[in-house]
């Protein structure tokens, strides 16, 4: 091999090696960015939580607020009928208890009934839904026996369980 060709040969490894730095300065560089794109992807998915999370919290009370109030609306329908349609039907009412909730003996929970309707010797417990189903149906005769336990000023009184409902599945 000859000088040319030697000259030729260092000024081609010289640069192959120039560029090779220049590459590993292009790759730290790109690094560092991926590095700063991977942090600002996880920031920007923890407040995409953080924003879900809130959405779902506000979702959650305009359920129960609208929940709430419907199901405040349906009892008030049922409710200004309950005297009129149990006198109709021979069960003798005179008029609508305040009280609704008390705390339930067996659980130490609440108990509520959404409607109690009474007379000297007859109570009438009322659930009102919107929607009955036959879990609300199985979980109401199952709350029902403990209805004196939880409501004992009624005690020794004929008590009547009814459900009244907008809909039926």
């Amino acid at each position: 091999m000859n000088e040319s060709e030697l000259e030729r040969l260092e000024h081609i490894v010289a640069s192959l090696a120039e560029d090779n730095k220049a590459a590993k300065v292009r790759q730290v560089a790109l690094d560092k960015q991926l590095a700063e794109l991977a942090e600002e992807n996880r920031t920007y998915a923890i407040q995409r939580e953080k924003d879900r999370a809130a959405t779902e919290k506000r979702m959650n009370k305009l359920d129960e607020l609208f929940t709430g109030q419907w199901g405040k609306l349906v009892e008030s329908l049922v409710e200004g009928e309950l005297v009129r349609l149990f006198n109709q039907r021979n069960i003798p009412v005179d008029g609508i208890a305040e009280i609704k909730k008390k705390t339930d003996p067996a659980t130490g929970g609440d108990y509520q009934i959404d409607i109690i309707v009474t007379n000297g010797d007859c109570v009438v417990a009322v659930e009102v839904k919107t929607t009955l189903d036959t879990h609300d149906v199985d979980h109401f005769i199952e709350k029902m026996p403990r209805f004196t336990a939880a409501f004992r000023e009624y005690h020794g009184q004929k008590i009547i369980g009814a459900m009244a409902y907008l809909r039926a599945n």
